[in-house]
């Protein structure tokens, strides 16, 4: 029994060695709160009602970035209201923001998804300054809230082609322009 005592005070005399180097750190902590990027007022480009007559030569019809309809030499005319698509861009104002979209689109028939207009040279107007999806990535400096004017061309058929109806890139098959907007 005696044995058992002596081991116990052994053991308690060596404790107090181990605590009584103490030792303290200080983590700091940090953390940077800003906005995420969002999209709003997301709107479709509408080229309006075209007419057309049998002998109207087609061709390409172009919208600026502010709605305005060109319809060159195609022999179509322009009837109701167009306007250009859009969208906003809300993020941290100064923040670098890399938008890319796709170089076509196409609108579709509503009743035949085989009977298409193709859109060409898709561009979008981000601070007044107009860019062409062809051009590929395009890195802008964020205001706070952007508001992106998106228009472009669409080839229209010959006048003795032409299938008259309603044409979207919602319809079956169509596709739209497709943006991607990054946020560094």
């Amino acid at each position: 029994m005696n044995r058992f005592l002596t081991l116990l005070g052994a053991t308690t005399m060596v404790m107090p060695m181990f605590t009584s180097a103490e030792e303290q750190a200080d983590i700091s902590a940090n953390v940077i709160v800003t906005q995420a990027m969002a999209i709003d007022n997301v709107q479709g480009i509408n080229f309006g009602t075209l007419e057309f007559d049998a002998t109207a030569p087609g061709g390409l019809v172009n919208m600026n970035p502010y709605g305005q309809i060109f319809l060159g030499t195609t022999g179509y005319t322009s009837s109701g209201t167009a306007n250009a698509g859009g969208f906003d861009i809300i993020a941290n104002l100064g923040a670098n923001i890399v938008i890319s979209c796709s170089n076509t689109a196409t609108l579709a028939h509503v009743d035949d998804a085989t009977v298409t207009i193709e859109m060409q040279i898709p561009k979008f107007k981000f601070n007044g300054i107009v860019h062409l999806c062809a051009d590929g990535s395009q890195t802008m400096i964020s205001s706070g809230t952007d508001s992106v004017g998106v228009s472009g061309k669409i080839n229209l058929p010959t006048g003795s082609a032409a299938v008259k109806g309603s044409y979207s890139t919602a319809n079956t098959g169509g596709s739209p322009v497709q943006f991607t907007i990054s946020y560094l």
